[in-house]
């Protein structure tokens, strides 16, 4: 009778850590998740408000260009959203080359990847800010780095697909 006290103590023991492990597990992956739905009520009237949003704008850039493009659906449209708004107010001037429609195609997958990369270029130094070209072919870099990437669900279209092939 004693032994199978025992044993069910160590069986309870065992269960009690694997549950306190699951938990554990649990929480870290939360406190690590992204939250951005507050970002609609960022709020960017002056300057100086735009340039202290960069931190926030990449990690929404980063974040598109991180995660597949089936996944992660609303904070996907919130970062889009919140790029595009920053987009209007800062200093840095964005022009959509060709590549911008080639590569993007007007869908709506590949869009908002396309905008982060455009974001990302040009925050990535001073330099490149002031230069609307350097931006736009660092931007069509890094949307290739994502296309070719087939974890990533994206779809490439034909041009794309070409200057994929032209990299290699």
């Amino acid at each position: 009778m004693r032994i199978n006290i025992e044993i069910a103590r160590t069986m309870l023991n065992y269960r009690l850590t694997i549950l306190f492990l699951f938990a554990f597990f649990l929480i870290v992956n939360v406190a690590n998740a992204q939250n951005f739905i507050g970002l609609q009520d960022v709020e960017m009237e002056e300057l100086e408000d735009y340039e202290a949003r960069e931190g926030l704008v990449l990690d929404c850039a980063d974040f598109l260009l991180e995660q597949p493009v089936d996944e992660f659906e609303r904070d996907r449209a919130r970062c889009a959203a919140f790029l595009i708004r920053w987009m209007e107010g800062t200093d840095i001037k964005f022009v959509l080359g060709d590549d911008f429609v080639k590569l993007s195609d007007g869908s709506e997958e590949s869009l908002p990847v396309y905008l982060a990369a455009l974001v990302k270029a040009a925050l990535s130094d001073e330099k490149t800010a002031e230069d609307s070209d350097r931006i736009n072919e660092e931007a069509r870099e890094l949307f290739l780095d994502y296309c070719a990437d087939e974890s990533h669900n994206l779809k490439p279209n034909r041009y794309t697909r070409k200057l994929l092939k032209q990299r290699d």
